[in-house]
């Protein structure tokens, strides 16, 4: 199922974003970009990926 979703962006982006990615694509590259960020899994392999980040590890006191 799919939820409509509206966001703002500054018309410089909006101008790029449809240049770049093509109008009627920049739904199907928002998902997979946000979902990537959100969207995990296999919590193993989301946490071992945080563990490579040496700037949140170091500010976590690791």
């Amino acid at each position: 199922m799919h939820k409509k979703l509206t966001i703002m962006v500054d018309e410089k982006v909006y101008v790029r974003l449809r240049a770049t990615i093509g109008e009627s694509k920049i739904t199907q590259f928002i998902e997979e970009l946000v979902s990537s960020h959100v969207l995990h899994q296999d919590l193993t392999s989301a946490y071992q990926e945080m563990a490579l980040d040496e700037e949140r590890e170091s500010e976590a006191g690791y």
